[in-house]
């Protein structure tokens, strides 16, 4: 059986915990996918170039298979749930690492590349076929990845339900002191931020309690100034409807003069019309006394109110302008007491996540060891092994489709991209010399054969 020590996605085999697992590379010489390659074909040459033109090259990061299926995060393979079980407190540690066999076939068939060619004609359709299919591969292994780290993040949260579990026997348990320690510390830190976020909190509450009493008290000074504001407009309306009133009595006064004067400068007004005329003139100069007097006593009364008008909003003014005041004081309360709760909301969640970190090394030890016997362990534990089965099955998922994008015949992909971009090279200068040819001036009445096409041009 052969043994990868490759590893596709970039991480060094040092930085996966636990031993590696073998891979059954299924077949003597340990090809990607078990599957013998021609001579010359090696998935893995060195001598592959991506070939130029429009087609997408092949990714060497993508295809190469993985070094290993990692480890669970206890540094074991998954247990079967039957093992989990038995009593609880069976060793982990002393199950032997477990060997997955992935079929050359299984990757074959997940692969769909067709049959490889026999000749460099049938490389381009099989070049064509294998980046079509690799596109897919790539798409899947990315939703494989994505479903990897799910299932190691439900793994770990089944490590801190036991740890969680677990602590209030492991912090008077001498075996996990080591253990119990950090767990102590990262809880006593949680608690003291915890605290002291409280503390500002209920700080910066009073602080806009008191800013809030003052905006309350504020508001029945606003109500009332604004009510007289109002009240005093409706004055100022009403005088000055009456000085319009007066304004205009005057001016029909002196419209009637105007229309008596313009019959007595007429020659051909009748001695009655006259007389009436000058009459109107005679008594108009009373008259226009009268509503000029009326109507200074109106603009006057305006005026007043509307000084007393001006007084009401400047109070107005005052009243608010103390609000608007209360008001910035509160916003500035505010964004000072959003940077510093951010600060130390961040500071809460570290302390939570070390406190989480601590339970989820209890839970590994727990798990890997056999752990302290209490009631519903078995059942914490049996909640590990399902999703560390679970979590390797998508590891052995993602292999299949590394092997998978590593088992195509690299060459006569290769091959197959060179002989497009030939063809497409030649049909498209042939195209542009043909159309030249044809409009070029110099070839008039000359006998031209292109292409097979035999043209009498003049």
């Amino acid at each position: 059986m052969g043994r990868v020590t490759g590893n596709a996605d970039g991480f060094d085999d040092d930085e996966l915990p636990g031993p590696a697992l073998e891979l059954d590379t299924g077949g003597p010489g340990g090809s990607a996918g078990g599957a013998q390659q021609p001579t010359g074909h090696s998935a893995f040459s060195d001598d592959w170039d991506d070939a130029p033109g429009e087609s997408p090259a092949l990714d060497i990061a993508d295809v190469r298979p993985s070094a290993k299926i990692a480890p669970s995060a206890s540094g074991q393979v998954a247990a079967s749930p039957a093992e989990a079980t038995t009593e609880g407190r069976t060793s982990r540690a002393a199950q032997p690492a477990q060997a997955f066999a992935i079929d050359a076939y299984e990757v074959k068939a997940l692969a769909d590349y067709g049959a490889e060619p026999k000749n460099v004609v049938e490389s381009v359709p099989y070049a064509i076929r294998v980046l079509r299919r690799q596109r897919e591969l790539r798409r899947a292994l990315d939703e494989l990845r994505r479903g990897i780290g799910e299932a190691e993040t439900r793994r770990d949260q089944r490590f801190v339900e036991l740890g969680e579990m677990l602590a209030p026997i492991v912090a008077i348990d001498p075996q996990y002191r080591t253990l119990a320690e950090p767990l102590g510390r990262a809880e006593a830190v949680a608690r003291d931020r915890q605290g002291a976020l409280a503390e500002a909190d209920v700080a910066f509450r009073a602080q806009v309690g008191a800013v809030d009493a003052d905006l309350a008290a504020l508001d029945p000074p606003r109500v009332e100034a604004q009510a007289a504001v109002d009240a005093q407009q409706k004055v100022v309306d009403e005088a000055s409807r009456l000085a319009q009133k007066h304004e205009a009595r005057r001016k029909r006064v002196e419209i009637d003069v105007r229309a008596a004067k313009t019959k007595l400068d007429r020659p051909e007004t009748s001695l009655p019309d006259r007389s009436a005329a000058q009459a109107l003139v005679a008594a108009a100069d009373a008259e226009r006394a009268t509503r000029a007097a009326e109507e200074k006593i109106a603009k006057d009364a305006m005026l007043a109110e509307e000084s007393k008008l001006a007084i009401a909003r400047r109070v107005l003014a005052d009243v608010e302008a103390r609000i608007e005041h209360h008001r910035g004081r509160r916003r500035k309360l505010e964004g000072e007491f959003a940077r510093q709760a951010g600060v130390r909301k961040e500071g809460v969640d570290a302390a939570h996540k070390e406190v989480r970190g601590a339970l989820l090394e209890i839970g590994k030890r727990a798990a890997k060891e056999g752990g302290p016997a209490v009631d519903g362990v078995d059942l914490r534990r049996k909640g590990i092994a399902e999703a560390e089965t679970a979590l390797q099955r998508l590891q052995i998922d993602q292999e299949k489709h590394l092997r998978a994008l590593g088992s195509a015949d690299r060459v006569a992909v290769r091959n197959g991209l060179v002989i497009l971009i030939v063809v497409t090279v030649v049909v498209l200068g042939s195209f542009i010399a043909w159309r030249a040819l044809r409009t070029n001036p110099y070839m008039e009445g000359v006998k031209t054969t292109f292409l097979g096409e035999t043209t009498a041009v003049g």
